[in-house]
């Protein structure tokens, strides 16, 4: 594919508005040329966004059209499957949202089409391009032997997204992030996992990626936003936290002192915090792969894989809390 690829945004939602039309701005060699909803104002809210947009009530529709060259499936994740496939279909490259189908079946169908058809399928892992996450991922490489521990904690405000069409299931929400995470940091498969529920509105997940790691995880809806993880091997702890834009240290006065002085350096500088630019680079990768000149950072496997976990989990949830060991 040459020249400005054409971008269908697909799912005209809160994800689609606040996430993948600010990163999509300011993405060079690609441009929004489509958005598909069945709401008219939600088209009506994001097509001015691409200027020479084009707008759809249906997936069919656009691709009847030949309006894009490449899909970014934001909908809800119960029509990722319709949506995924038909794009699939079409021959058009397409980044979808995470988890990348509700269950592992289904996922695995989607990466059986991708690879029938040779055509590219991306899963929104942004966290991949987390430069922090990044860093970490190049520091645990150089000790990948000795055993590690994790800690991540997600909890989200729903408050803060005033959701369109609801707040989806937990897990797939929130954990599915989690779950990736591990697996690109350490660069081992999930291997075991058990659930149970953790207070009113929240989950903890007790996971094993091989014999070197294990972690745990929790995920929650709350008054407030955060999402950090303790990640500890040899001796020595490492700190993610969204806005921050460091590993280490850990904690203290002097790790404060410094997240406070890139904050403070990034709005001198009207800088964008570092998880906000994932979304861009997730992007920029994307159009790479919808180029044929990258294969995908987060490909299909990986959204199969994650969504194994969290049939996983849930079967876990449905047993009480017992382990369920991955095949």
């Amino acid at each position: 594919m040459s020249g400005e690829v054409r971008i269908a945004i697909v799912g005209c939602g809160r994800a689609a508005e606040r996430l993948h039309l600010p990163a999509l701005a300011r993405t060079p060699g690609a441009r929004l040329a489509a958005v598909v909803d069945p709401r008219p104002e939600r088209r009506a809210l994001v097509a001015p966004a691409g200027g020479e947009c084009r707008a759809f009530g249906s997936l069919d529709a656009m691709l009847a059209a030949g309006a894009a060259d490449a899909v970014v499936v934001a909908t809800p994740p119960d029509a990722h499957v319709e949506s995924v496939r038909a794009a699939l279909e079409a021959g058009l490259p397409a980044l979808v949202e995470k988890p990348l189908a509700p269950t592992g079946a289904e996922a695995a169908a989607l990466a059986a089409l991708a690879a029938a058809r040779n055509v590219p399928l991306a899963v929104g892992f942004n966290r991949r391009h987390w430069q922090p996450a990044e860093r970490l991922r190049t520091v645990l490489a150089a000790m990948a032997s000795a055993p590690a521990a994790a800690r991540l904690v997600f909890r989200a405000e729903p408050a803060r997204w005033d959701a369109v069409s609801g707040p989806g299931e937990l897990l797939g929400d929130l954990a599915s992030h989690q779950l990736d995470l591990l697996r690109f940091l350490f660069r081992r498969e999930i291997t075991a996992i058990r659930a149970r529920p953790d207070g009113p509105d929240g989950f903890l997940l007790r996971v094993r990626l091989g014999h070197e790691v294990r972690a745990e995880c929790r995920v929650a809806r709350g008054a407030t936003t955060e999402e950090t993880m303790w990640i500890s091997r040899s001796g020595i702890v490492w700190r993610l936290a969204a806005g921050s834009e460091r590993i280490g240290p850990a904690g203290g006065s002097l790790r404060r002192a410094l997240d406070a002085g890139d904050r403070l350096a990034r709005r001198v500088r009207r800088r964008r915090s570092a998880m906000r630019r994932s979304y861009e680079r997730q992007l920029e990768a994307f159009v790479a792969v919808a180029r044929r000149l990258d294969q995908p950072t987060a490909g299909a496997a990986d959204g199969v894989a994650v969504a194994r976990a969290l049939d996983a989990a849930r079967a876990s949830l449905a047993a009480g809390g017992a382990e369920v060991v991955l095949g």
